[in-house]
């Protein structure tokens, strides 16, 4: 039982290390030429996939993470999918959306910390933890 305990308190620290990563690049601020601020992830203007492959790997961890942080993550996950397309430049939809994101960090950073001060007790997360069975679509890009 032990060796099933460990495998899943490395699962989750391994999660909430992807989730760290997140926290970084959305943490760290830079200033525009017209002196408007952005999150990191957003400072190479056309460079969407390494923004979907990190928002990619914390969401494939869904089984590891507490419900309401992957649900904060989801909600930045929309954000961007729906406001952020193919066209638009992302450093222009991080000086547009920096109140929204920085928002969502918040939260997603104080529940990234109430669950790193719980991750050892897998019995507990496990009976917290709900399966959902449905699907929500995206919204439609603006």
């Amino acid at each position: 039982m032990n060796t099933y305990y460990k495998l899943v308190l490395d699962r989750r620290i391994e999660a909430y290390g992807d989730v760290e990563r997140l926290i970084n690049m959305i943490n760290t601020a830079v200033i525009g030429h017209d002196q408007r601020p952005y999150h990191l992830l957003f400072s190479k203007d056309d460079d969407h996939a390494a923004v979907y492959k990190m928002l990619g790997d914390v969401m494939s961890q869904a089984l590891w993470l507490s419900d309401d942080l992957f649900q904060n993550i989801r909600e930045l996950n929309v954000l961007i999918y729906s406001k952020a397309g193919d066209s638009a430049g992302l450093v222009e939809f991080g000086k547009n959306n920096y109140i929204a994101i920085g928002k969502l960090r918040t939260q997603i950073k104080s529940l990234h910390g109430r669950d790193m001060r719980t991750l050892h007790k897998v019995s507990s997360f496990f009976k917290r933890k709900k399966h959902l069975n449905k699907y929500e679509s995206l919204p439609n890009r603006d």
